[in-house]
């Protein structure tokens, strides 16, 4: 399992948009530390940790060389030099010629066993070791690059920190100058060990650890999931990363007012009589009061969006919109919208996801329901957790098993499709940025290998008809974790998006048919494209929805009611249904295999009802 795991785990991590995520909220991470030191210090009057903050500042220029030297001898060495404990969670060297059992002994000329320093005999890969040893040095780049990060932003929070306490250390004992200097510089050696490099000092080990979410796992749930983990490996292909995800939810609730109180670790930093522990405690929940406060803003002002309509297919209708959920939106001066996501810039994202939760549910609650505020609270809570991409496999398991027909081929699939590394899938979207119909453990692997996704029909919007893209912002790449999506200025995207009905998409069945993965994207497509008269389906709605009758502004009467009360409902869905029965039967005309198959599917439920059961045919739609 440990081999599976190490493979796995790095296939994951292959992604450069993973890197840069790492690398960006740890940079995020490490500017704001000493800031909050600073401000903490200023809020208690205690200018020493101010001005200890200011220094651990300054320091991270002063060590960014040392930084980037240890940083590439820990990526030519595989390993972290500073501190033993690392962001990779998975095993190491599993896929190795040791591992499997493929060495022999080595012998010298004579035929005699060799020991090497420690009086073990000498051991050496057999030829099938070394083309082992060849596959796992490949597999763990990813967790290799991921080592060589951790160690640049652990240097640099390190070193930096370690400075600042014997800055301060030294003023308080009147130090000054050359003095002071060489103080400094004497204590700051001491804190390496002069044979290994791994820091000494356990303040500045556990701060660096913090800014770079390392911290160990001492206690809590998050301790007894990475225990288990550690016991059965099989539960990492459930939750692979436990750690980093536990440490940045940490880092978030000590930044939240009232819930910080709950932590075990921001109470013991509050009363520990520590100055800069405390000034960092205070400085903590200072922060996390202004970064609340300005999601909040942002959220009633429409700048940030949150998870959306809870109706999925209301969802999957604003999305065509180039709406997108947890995102940034901005505006040009010509009233065009872009949408930037900030789901994966922890442990920020998390104050703008919950103020943008808070404030769609909130938006929803009337006076009568005033009761009912609290649970929507927990519910932003909940909602900005499970979203999380760390809780993919954890939630994945959830809704299998909750509801095993709608996801557990799905889960499969994605499954299946996580063995081919993500470095793959991420330049796959960029060389075919059209999303494909993917209905086989096949067709997923398929769809994420770069050249092959092409041979995989389009996912159309059964709207427009149009191929559905990824975001394609400014400066899209494969190397950009935060493409943009372009809001669509389009009338009839808007009010489809603004009645919030959830109008289906095309089924997947006609009858006990199901549609191959070719005759549902040209459904799609027909459903979209095809006219009636001079219209299709969009330009049919469009004369609809401007004619004086619909009430587009709402001038007369506003939204609300059913397909059967609702005049704006009533309307749309007769369009939609028209164009969907005639799409359909087009679609049957184009397939004749289809056609087919559908004549069996009566005859079965015919000869069914009359109880002529060995008359039922078998259905071939291929």
């Amino acid at each position: 399992m440990d081999i599976h795991n190490e493979f796995w785990i790095n296939s994951i991590l292959s992604g450069p948009k993973t890197h840069i995520v790492n690398m960006w909220s740890n940079t995020l991470h490490l500017a704001m530390n000493p800031i909050e030191k600073a401000i903490g210090g200023v809020a208690g009057g205690d200018l020493a940790s101010a001005r200890e903050g200011y220094d651990q500042l300054i320091g991270y220029g002063s060590f960014f060389v040392e930084a980037v030297q240890t940083s590439w001898a820990a990526l030519r060495k595989g390993e972290n030099i500073l501190d033993e404990v690392t962001t990779f969670e998975g095993p190491h060297h599993a896929i190795s010629s040791g591992n499997t059992g493929l060495t022999q002994y080595v012998k010298d000329a004579d035929g005699n066993l060799t020991f090497n320093k420690d009086g073990l005999a000498t051991q050496a890969p057999t030829a099938a070791g070394k083309v082992v040893d060849a596959v796992g040095t490949v597999s763990r780049l990813p967790s290799r690059f991921l080592t060589a990060e951790d160690e640049f932003f652990k240097q640099l929070a390190y070193r930096s920190t370690l400075k600042a306490q014997l800055l301060r250390s030294g003023r308080s004992q009147g130090l000054q100058g050359k003095q002071l200097a060489s103080y400094v510089s004497d204590e700051f050696d001491k804190g390496f060990d002069p044979n290994t490099g791994r820091g000494l000092d356990a303040a500045a080990l556990q701060n660096a650890r913090e800014l770079t979410f390392t911290n160990t796992l001492d206690y809590g749930i998050s301790k007894s999931l990475q225990d288990l983990g550690n016991k059965h490996p099989g539960f990492k292909v459930i939750m692979p990363f436990v750690r980093t995800p536990a440490n940045i939810m940490r880092q978030t609730w000590r930044r939240t007012p009232l819930i910080n109180y709950a932590q075990k670790q921001w109470r013991e930093d509050l009363l520990s009589g520590d100055p800069t522990r405390v000034a960092k405690a205070k400085g903590n929940v200072l922060t996390g009061t202004m970064m609340y406060s300005a999601a909040a803003y942002m959220a009633y002002n429409g700048q940030i969006t949150g998870g959306g309509p809870v109706d999925p297919k209301a969802k999957s209708i604003l999305m065509e919109t180039g709406w997108r959920p947890y995102s940034f939106m901005t505006m040009d001066d010509d009233g065009n919208k872009s949408y930037t996501p900030y789901q994966r810039m922890d442990p920020w994202a998390m104050f703008f996801g919950l103020a943008a939760d808070t404030t769609e549910i909130v938006g929803q609650i009337d006076e009568a329901e005033a009761d009912d505020l609290a649970i929507g609270i927990v519910t932003a809570f909940a909602n900005n957790i499970s979203n999380k991409s760390y809780m993919t496999g954890v939630m994945n398991i959830v809704n299998a098993l909750q509801s095993p027909k709608r996801y557990a081929e799905g889960v499969i699939r994605n499954q299946a499709a996580s063995y081919v590394p993500n470095a793959f899938r991420q330049y796959r979207q960029e060389s075919d940025p059209q999303m494909r119909e993917v209905r086989s453990v096949l067709d997923a692997i398929r769809n994420s290998i770069p050249g092959y996704s092409k041979d995989l029909p389009a996912k159309r919007s059964w709207i427009t008809g149009d191929p559905v893209l990824y975001p394609s912002g400014e400066g899209e790449s494969t190397f950009n974790p935060f493409a943009s999506s372009k809001g669509k200025n389009d009338i009839v995207l808007q009010e489809l998006a603004q009645l919030q009905h959830g109008f289906s998409p095309p089924d997947k069945k006609i009858g006990n048919v199901e549609l191959t993965s070719e005759q549902f994207s040209r459904f799609s497509e027909l459903h979209g494209t095809l006219k009636v008269g001079r219209d299709n389906m969009y330009q049919r709605l469009q004369r609809e929805m401007l004619k004086s009758g619909y009430d587009i502004n709402r001038n007369r009467f506003g939204d609300g009611g059913d397909v059967y009360t609702s005049r704006r409902l009533m309307i749309v869905s007769k369009v939609i249904g028209q164009y969907r029965q005639l799409a359909k039967g087009r679609l049957i005309q184009e397939f004749p295999e289809l056609a087919k198959a559908i004549k069996t599917d009566t005859l079965n439920q015919a000869n069914t009802m009359r109880g002529r059961l060995d008359k039922i045919l078998e259905l071939n739609n291929n």
